[in-house]
């Protein structure tokens, strides 16, 4: 069966989205038999299994809401027929007013309807319109959790038998790394401290990094010889109180900002940390968390949303927003006596996740929504 890919995501970013196409599409490249036809506007520069995947380029500016609007409307549907597809995947939320064939949409997460303050009243309403035609119009809809499933269910009115829910993977290149020389060499590219603890996401507010702040100021920081903390990941709308939480504990020579990490450089980073920390407040599926897990890497992080689904019983929770609650978590992560029998743990935990699994049940999916 061939599929189109609506795959601009892997030229536009390098963030989730991005990800999440490039390991679906590669690994369903070596398991399943289906064609993938990736719709861009310029080469990815990606590496692709060979006969399985290939790129087409649909030359026309990526600027503006109604140049997207005609790439969405015109050119898929265009690619589709030219294609001869009979699905057409959509890896964020929306989809052609009509489509020639069968649509297939992910849901990563409802993000901008759970929290009013993420985008303005304008965008939100637009972003709302998308989305309910967008899974008014899919034949079928994947959600990357069970938490995602029932935020769809709830909020849009979309009958549960339409939904499929296929948890994301994490790479074999999130490992436990023992070589202290590879280790210093990524502390010295970055400017880190040797001993440090982790956050790995956007300073968004519904990640609740200044409470990591505050909690790491009042219990970590304390401590004899405490670790530093680093905090990776592109500024957003939280950046600005994230650098006041720091100034306000007089942390700004023990709390590292690193914007932008590489994928390459990622797997290092976790595994040098000493622990991971990962206090949001909503998530659609939080795969940080897998990721530190299968580092070996005792984790903290929130009982909320989609975060128990991924955490599994491995990663210790605390409430969200709650200061005291992480601050001694974090003391608990930090204890060397624990941290091997919480390394074996996570690293089996997050072997239950693989980007192989996820795209033999995405290509189940695509079965049914053109059976």
């Amino acid at each position: 069966m061939r599929v189109l890919v609506d795959g601009r995501s892997l030229v536009t970013t390098r963030g989730g989205i991005c990800r999440y196409v490039r390991e679906i599409v590669r690994a369903m490249g070596h398991e399943c038999e289906h064609e993938m036809i990736l719709a861009v506007h310029a080469r990815s520069g990606m590496a692709w299994p060979p006969q399985r995947v290939r790129e087409k380029v649909i030359r026309l500016p990526q600027r503006g809401p109604t140049l997207e609007s005609i790439f969405r409307n015109v050119a898929l549907p265009w690619a589709t027929r030219r294609e001869h597809a009979r699905v057409l995947w959509q890896p964020s939320f929306s989809v052609p007013w009509r489509s020639p064939v069968p649509v297939v949409v992910t849901v990563h997460d409802l993000a901008f309807e759970r929290f009013d303050s993420l985008i303005s009243a304008e965008r939100r309403l637009r972003t709302q319109r998308i989305v309910r035609r967008g899974l008014h119009h899919a034949e079928r809809i994947i959600a990357d959790s069970h938490s995602t499933a029932r935020d769809i269910e709830q909020l849009y009115g979309i009958a549960p038998e339409r939904i499929r829910v296929v948890h994301l993977g994490v790479s074999e290149r999130f490992r436990p790394v023992a070589d202290p020389e590879v280790l210093d060499k990524i502390c010295h590219r970055y400017s880190l401290p040797a001993r440090y603890l982790l956050f790995v996401g956007t300073l968004e507010r519904r990640k609740d990094v200044p409470t990591l702040i505050r909690a790491y100021a009042r219990h970590v920081a304390t401590q004899e010889d405490p670790p530093h903390l680093v905090l990776a990941g592109r500024p957003d709308n939280d950046a600005d109180a994230v650098d006041q939480a720091i100034a306000n504990a007089g942390l700004q020579q023990r709390v590292h900002r690193v914007s932008y990490v590489p994928d390459e450089d990622l797997p290092l980073l976790y595994a040098g940390a000493l622990a991971f920390a990962y206090p949001s407040i909503y998530e659609g599926f939080g795969l940080p968390v897998l990721e530190a897990l299968a580092c070996g890497i005792p984790t903290v992080t929130t009982a909320t949303s989609s975060l128990p689904e991924v955490a599994g019983e491995v990663a210790e929770m605390v409430d969200p927003g709650d200061v005291d609650g992480l601050g001694r978590a974090l003391l608990r992560a930090l204890d060397p006596e624990q941290r091997k029998e919480r390394a074996a743990r996570g690293i089996r935990h997050a072997r239950r996740f693989s980007w192989e699994r996820a795209a033999t049940e995405t290509a189940r999916v695509f079965e049914e929504a053109c059976a």
